[in-house]
């Protein structure tokens, strides 16, 4: 069971990434807009998540599929790791707690929380880079939450502390 388990880890990891990202772009539609005829509402950010999660759950499965049909030589020097699989559980852990913290912090603060942390978290040699992590992080969101904010005039959460 253990041999079968760890042979298949990045099919199964994939297929369950490709779960969350189905509950997370399905969910979205539980959420209530106000009446609004612009074509970007709430459901906009989740459904765009939930592609590009899906996509890349899709990736990872085909790309464990096409390492399950390596001869045995060649999948021993591409196998997965615990690293692999303890580094996808981390980041769905991640997303949720950015989820549940978007309201009480706010959508900059999050995301750059968020971001940061994903960079560590995929980066083994993060703290040679930290100032451009701190950087990319802060910028990126801040560059998002001005635009989703003058130009598609939606507001996205300011949290408790600011708001």
């Amino acid at each position: 069971m253990h041999k079968l388990f760890k042979k298949n880890m990045d099919l199964i990891t994939g297929a369950l990434l490709f779960l969350i990202a189905i509950l997370l772009f399905v969910g979205s539609f539980f959420i209530q807009e106000r009446v609004n005829t612009s074509a970007i509402g709430p459901r906009t950010m989740p459904q765009i998540v939930g592609i590009i999660l899906s996509m890349t759950a899709i990736i990872i499965v085909v790309d464990a599929i096409r390492k399950l049909q390596m001869t045995s030589q060649e999948v021993h020097t591409t196998q997965t790791d615990w690293r692999t699989f303890a580094t996808v559980a981390e980041t769905i852990v991640l997303l949720i707690a950015y989820v549940l913290s978007l309201n009480l912090l706010g959508f900059p603060t999050s995301s750059s929380l968020y971001l940061f942390i994903q960079f560590v978290i995929l980066d083994p040699e993060w703290k040679k880079k930290i100032p451009l992590y701190i950087l990319i992080a802060i910028g990126v969101a801040i560059i998002i939450f001005v635009i989703f904010r003058q130009f598609f005039s939606l507001s996205l959460p300011t949290g408790l502390i600011f708001g």
